[in-house]
């Protein structure tokens, strides 16, 4: 009688745990836009990929066997011997080697203060991220366009419209890696972002606060849905301006005293507005 009354209240049990979702997923999309006011949504890789496939922008770069800025390939024994070098640097692995032009120098740096670096951020990143732009570089900046393009960020990786500000206070060092940004191929399309800014990548002392909400759940199980790591997955739900899902984690606190922000860019807070996106879907055919 015990596993037949568990079997009939299971399904209770799922619609109940994703009603509960959804209610908390819809509080925490109200703070959001309540404190960042002007942003709509993440974008999902898929729905970027439809609207660049429809109409290019100008930072998407068509792809025609070759990238202006391939990423660096390092063995294993060079890496370990360029950590043996640098032993106060960053770790480095090949992920974030990669993310290094194969047409520039990977270089060690020691940056003393006073000194500032910059990072592009929306409410889905972290102010204590680890790739940073100097303030030369941030302040020859002209718009997003030119951001996206130079330091090959993806729009499902970040939206922008805000930054955030490192100060180097005098006396201090940092030591960090610095060269130019590997180009980037956009999933989904025959485009990629060109890179070769001069990017740096340090960790800062202490990390983001990001929002705790309550797990994503398996609507036809109920059951907890983990990240690659094997915990709850915790990031909020939206719907992008495509109409496709886009799950995303929240900042709720940059906690390192170094970091100053978020402030506005002035540049907007998405490379396509609900509008735009609607009329670019329903007057130009995807491939």
């Amino acid at each position: 009688m015990t596993d037949a009354i568990q079997e009939f209240v299971e399904p209770v049990r799922t619609v109940l745990k994703v009603i509960a979702k959804k209610l908390d997923d819809h509080a925490w999309r109200v703070e959001v836009y309540r404190t960042n006011r002007g942003w709509v949504a993440p974008i999902s890789e898929s729905g970027a990929a439809k609207l660049i496939n429809a109409m290019p922008p100008a930072w998407a770069k068509e792809f025609t066997g070759s990238m202006k800025h391939p990423p660096l390939e390092m063995k294993r024994r060079k890496l370990d011997e360029l950590m043996r070098e640098h032993p106060h640097h960053p770790k480095l692995d090949r992920n974030i080697v990669e993310t290094f032009s194969a047409r520039g120098a990977l270089r060690a740096d020691a940056i003393r203060g006073p000194a500032k670096l910059y990072r592009i951020v929306d409410p889905s990143n972290e102010g204590a991220g680890m790739f940073w732009i100097s303030e030369e570089a941030f302040k020859a900046l002209k718009n997003r366009d030119e951001w996206r393009s130079k330091f090959a960020v993806k729009p499902d990786w970040n939206q922008n419209g805000w930054f955030v500000e490192y100060e180097v206070k005098a006396g201090e060092t940092l030591h960090v890696w610095r060269g130019p940004a590997a180009s980037q191929k956009i999933d989904g399309t025959s485009y990629y972002l060109e890179g070769g800014g001069e990017q740096i990548v340090f960790c800062p002392a202490s990390r983001d606060k990001m929002i705790n909400a309550l797990p994503r759940v398996d609507r036809k199980t109920g059951a907890i849905i983990t990240n690659h790591s094997g915990a709850a997955d915790r990031r909020v739900e939206f719907t992008d301006v495509t109409g496709e899902v886009a799950p995303s984690k929240l900042r709720a606190q940059i906690t390192d005293s170094h970091i100053k922000g978020p402030i506005e860019t002035g540049w907007g807070t998405a490379d396509f507005s609900a509008q735009e996106a609607k009329r670019i879907l329903i007057t130009v055919p995807t491939t």
